[in-house]
């Protein structure tokens, strides 16, 4: 009898002779109630295409939850050519989870994919990646983040739990996972957002010190006063391209795709903007897009930044935006912080980065 298992049902229900009922969730999966026990089954047919049987436990020591966790494990296993009665290798265990989640979700749609990965593979797997899904804890996912929480890395702690939570809320979601370990827990830390700002006095010595600090990198220096111009995201001015541009009507037009947000987005462009725009199409000549990187000699990437855009632009779209409670940008070159006064300018590059400036 195939039916919708429930935790109520399988605790309330007896039966006078044994009787077999099939979960219609999980295949395969299948409660034997007897007069005296209940266990849980899981029911598959070999790569020989003989039906098997694989005892998963006795109930209430293997709750539903668990048993549908094992059964998937099984399934898994089946689908891999494996045996689950005689090895566990097909089992899924953290490490496959997290790899199928980059490899299907997060290369394909997250532009923060190679962020993403870096920290599972650093923090995660080298942990609890042989941990069975089926046996994966909150302990297990706290082991992960007190060691960084120890290291303290603490804003690294907090995307690294935002990483697991979304790993764990994707599996339940395909159905790899029948529950969410994590459901219910708290980030390891709460978040402190900065509030400096550039007033200014401070955007104007930064317009005026660019053609210093990137001599060479003419485009550069475009994208960054774009962006202070229009208060766009850096990939965006990055990636501008001619067909999006209508200077008659002083508008720049992204298309869904070129968003964060995936929706399309018309931007008003004031005059020293559309002055920035005329000049690069100019030495744009033929090129689709307005931007190219002097060192790699190729268009910049909406999508990625090129590493001399990524060092010097990251952060700049927050000077633009209301209201003033905005987090302090980042900087990739020291004259850049040179320009300001010793008491506002935010932290010292590295040395290597100014020797290389």
């Amino acid at each position: 009898m195939r039916i919708a298992l429930t935790d109520r049902f399988v605790a309330g229900t007896k039966a006078g002779t044994r009787t077999e009922f099939f979960d219609s969730r999980v295949t395969g999966l299948s409660l034997r109630i007897s007069p005296t026990a209940k266990s849980w089954a899981f029911h598959f047919t070999t790569a020989a295409g003989k039906r098997a049987r694989l005892t998963l436990g006795p109930f209430p020591a293997v709750t539903l939850a668990g048993a549908r966790g094992l059964a998937l494990e099984a399934q898994a296993a089946v689908q891999a050519g494996a045996d689950p009665r005689t090895s566990k290798a097909g089992a899924m265990t953290v490490a496959t989870l997290v790899e199928s989640y980059l490899a299907k979700h997060v290369r394909p749609n997250l532009r923060s994919a190679k962020q993403v990965e870096r920290r599972l593979r650093k923090n995660v797997l080298p942990l609890v990646g042989s941990v069975r899904l089926a046996d994966l804890h909150r302990r297990d996912i706290n082991r992960v983040l007190d060691q960084i929480v120890g290291r303290g890395r603490l804003v690294e702690a907090n995307r690294v739990f935002g990483d697991i939570r979304a790993v764990l809320r994707w599996a339940v979601a395909r159905g790899d996972l029948d529950r969410d370990p994590g459901a219910g827990m708290d980030a390891p830390s709460p978040t402190r957002w900065r509030d400096r700002v550039l007033n200014d006095a401070e955007i104007r010595r930064l317009w005026h010190v660019l053609p210093t600090a990137l001599p060479r990198q003419i485009d550069c220096q475009r994208v960054l006063r774009l962006c202070l111009l229009t208060g766009q995201r850096v990939g965006e001015v990055a990636g501008m391209r001619r067909d999006e541009l209508d200077l008659n009507t002083r508008t720049w037009v992204l298309a869904g795709v070129r968003t964060k947000n995936g929706h399309p987005h018309s931007v008003p462009l004031s005059d020293p903007a559309v002055g920035i725009i005329e000049q690069a199409l100019a030495d744009a000549g033929d090129r689709p897009c307005l931007f190219r990187c002097r060192r790699w000699r190729s268009p910049v990437s909406s999508s990625a930044p090129r590493p001399s855009l990524a060092s010097c632009l990251h952060g700049w779209r927050t000077i633009c935006e209301e209201p003033p409670s905005l987090r302090w940008p980042r900087w990739g070159s020291s004259l850049l912080c040179s320009a300001m006064s010793p008491t506002t300018a935010p932290r010292r590059a590295p040395a290597s980065r100014s020797q290389s400036t």
